[in-house]
């Protein structure tokens, strides 16, 4: 797994916090599959945490002429196989 391009503090305050890891899937050959974008928001005075998860498709849509048009071709499909979140919290 490949480190995230930025992970900043996007908003802070006295009741949150808002953290934002933003970087990329990629394939074994190191293509870019998705890019990935999450905000973790924290709360004071609570064990609890909101995660948005964002992806964009970065698999190109090609054309190739056929019977003297352009028509797309797209990319073969892929298959997640799994993905989770490991979020260790104490009591």
């Amino acid at each position: 797994m490949r480190e995230p391009d930025v992970v900043e503090i996007e908003g802070i305050g006295p009741l949150r916090v808002c953290v934002r890891v933003a970087g990329k899937y990629t394939a074994g050959d190191g293509a870019t599959l998705f890019d990935y974008e999450v905000r973790i928001h924290a709360y004071a005075g609570s064990s609890r945490v909101r995660i948005n998860h964002n992806y964009t498709c970065r698999l190109e849509e090609r054309t190739e002429p056929s019977a003297g048009s352009m028509r797309p071709v797209h990319p073969a499909p892929i298959a997640i196989r799994s993905m989770g979140i490991e979020l260790p919290l104490r009591a």
